[in-house]
């Protein structure tokens, strides 16, 4: 990924980008799938974001491949830079909130939209936010939040296509290296699940679905999904299945299926875009679209 003027590296994969002018509380969460973390998709993301709320800092937390194979608690330690940056942003709207007599108001609310892509995404949001309740005591507040080609289903099938997907070039023109890492995935995949037939533990793709909408980690009541029947990685049955589990736990609830999009690639189309910034305005600017 390429960075641009205003970027500070906060830790290996999390990086924090500051406009000129930023107004306090207002911040945008990025969280990209292993397999766009590192290409041109996520400075569309970045783009559409920096056209579309100028004035927010935009957090983007890119997850790696050994990650994603590491315990919950390292996964969790590894967010304490981005939970650093976010509490930094609430504590200037409590002291703002101070400083006007105690009042909450639309200027000292934070401002906070999280946009998780991919069930790698959606495994840095879900870890975030446990570090950030765990550390605050508190949800976090967030004016929307975007499942964007996520989240897939729990059966290790599923997470067996989601984790290899970004092992596709490495099998066609890094060999061996490839063919290990993707023995490694199903290796690692293969524990994770027996440790779970006979544990309490749940699968990791029904710890992200159930996290994602827990009122003890997040304050919210809208959500907006994008899925595309044409994607090979995540089921768009799974994605509708969450958005159905949202709306009857009392969300507010858009979703949007294409059907000739690919994985985590609706944005590149200049359709899709647009879709992209009517759920912004949605959801940042709390309009109806």
């Amino acid at each position: 990924m390429v960075q641009t003027r205003g970027y500070a590296r906060l830790g290996p994969d999390i990086s924090l980008y500051t406009p000129e002018q930023p107004k306090i509380g207002q911040l945008v969460i990025i969280c990209p799938s292993i397999g766009i973390a590192k290409t041109r998709y996520v400075c569309d993301y970045e783009s559409l974001y920096r056209n579309s709320a100028p004035r927010a800092k935009i957090l983007i937390l890119s997850p790696t491949k050994s990650g994603m194979l590491s315990s919950y608690q390292k996964q969790e330690d590894a967010m304490k830079p981005a939970a650093d940056a976010i509490c930094d942003i609430l504590n200037e709207c409590d002291r703002l909130q101070s400083a006007v007599g105690g009042s909450k108001n639309s200027h000292t609310r934070p401002r906070i939209l999280l946009h998780a892509i991919g069930n790698g995404g959606f495994n840095s949001a879900t870890n975030l936010l446990v570090a950030l309740e765990r550390r605050t005591k508190r949800n976090l507040p967030l004016v929307g939040l975007i499942c964007d080609s996520a989240p897939g289903g729990a059966s290790y099938t599923k997470a067996c296509r989601a984790l290899t997907y970004s092992f596709i070039t490495d099998l066609t023109t890094d060999f061996p290296t490839g063919i290990l890492r993707w023995v490694l995935v199903h290796a690692v995949l293969s524990i994770v699940y027996l440790f779970i037939a006979f544990t309490r533990y749940e699968a990791p793709g029904a710890y992200w679905r159930k996290s994602i909408l827990d009122k003890k980690l997040i304050d919210c009541n809208k959500v907006y999904y994008f899925a595309s029947i044409d994607d090979k990685v995540t089921d768009w049955r799974d994605v509708l299945s969450h958005a159905k589990q949202a709306r009857q736990q009392g969300w507010e609830v858009k979703e949007l299926l294409y059907d000739y999009t690919p994985h985590c690639g609706h944005i590149r189309r200049e359709k899709q875009r647009i879709n992209y910034e009517d759920a912004i305005y949605y959801l940042w600017e709390g309009k109806k679209i």
